[in-house]
């Protein structure tokens, strides 16, 4: 196995870290990040086959703008949970509905239950219709903890 670097073309994304990248098919979609003390809450898009770069047009409330949140896929929405601003860390929940490539849409989603404290830095992974949560930090406080967010409860229709 080696690393090689490929030349994209297209609208090509400003320098980020702490953003996230999920596989769609063969698209990788990247959500958030940023650059020192600029963060994103832009949404890009790259074709692994053309190796294109795309900015889409998003519809509904954009989430506020944020980097070390965490990302997974459900159906056809990109699940985004916490992150931070800058200035505090987050534990809202979005999701960005990409069943129609021309027309997605941003949804804050309203959970039920008791949520996780605010933080970024975390790691998320889904397991059948679980969103698990694992750790982070508030800036302040290194958490170890583990939650479970179940999408199929909120999300019920794309199953």
């Amino acid at each position: 196995m080696q690393w090689t670097a490929r030349d994209t073309i297209g609208d090509i994304p400003p320098p980020s870290r702490s953003h996230t990248a999920t596989l769609v098919d063969r698209k990788i979609v990247i959500f958030g990040g940023g650059v020192d003390e600029v963060y994103y809450n832009a949404v890009a898009i790259l074709d692994t086959a053309t190796r294109q770069w795309s900015r889409p047009d998003i519809f509904g409330t954009l989430p506020a703008q944020r980097r070390s949140h965490s990302a997974v896929l459900y159906g056809q929405k990109l699940v985004v949970f916490g992150g931070g601003t800058g200035v505090t860390a987050l534990n809202d929940v979005w999701a960005l509905d990409l069943s129609q490539p021309h027309r997605m849409r941003w949804e804050e989603v309203k959970t039920k239950g008791v949520a996780p404290k605010c933080r970024g830095y975390h790691t998320a992974n889904l397991v059948g219709h679980v969103m698990i949560v694992i750790g982070g930090s508030d800036g302040i406080t290194l958490f170890d903890d583990v939650w479970l967010l179940n999408l199929g409860m909120l999300f019920s229709s794309i199953y």
